[in-house]
This record gives C-alpha cells, sequence and structure tokens, in this order.
C-alpha cells in the first residue's frame, strides 16, 4: 500500500500548517489498512485493496486536523 498527500497551501493564510492535515491523512490510512491486516480480515483487506477511494473517504473522516489534501492511494 503507498499514500501520498499534499496539504493544500492556501490553510498558512489562516495559521494552519498545511502538513499536519496531510500527515494525519496517511497515518490514518496506515493504521486502517495495518488492521485489516493484523486481523487477518480478508474481507476487509480485500475492501481497502479493491476500494481505495472507501480507505481515503475512512481515513478522512477519521482525521481531527484542519486542512485539506490533494492524496493517491
Amino acid at each position: 500500500m503507498v499514500a501520498v498527500a499534499d496539504g493544500v497551501g492556501g490553510w498558512a493564510d489562516s495559521g494552519v500548517d498545511p502538513a499536519l492535515y496531510s500527515r494525519a491523512l496517511c497515518r490514518n490510512i496506515n493504521s486502517i489498512y495495518l488492521s485489516s491486516v493484523e486481523r487477518n480480515d480478508t474481507s476487509a483487506l480485500s475492501s481497502v485493496l479493491n476500494k481505495p477511494q472507501d480507505l481515503l473517504i475512512e481515513a478522512a473522516g477519521e482525521t481531527r486536523e484542519r486542512g485539506s489534501s490533494t492524496a493517491v492511494v
């Protein structure tokens, strides 16, 4: 699994470090992926690998930092 995210620099104008969001997003992607691997949950792992957009949506929902990001999974 490879995920790359780049925080939107315009947030800096509002006093928000754009890197914080993109790093948190990637940590959440990794956490969700590893959780399905560790549980040996083939259904969840299949979903994660075959529907990366769902993984990204779930990870974004768990990200509590302010900001936004482009991302590739």
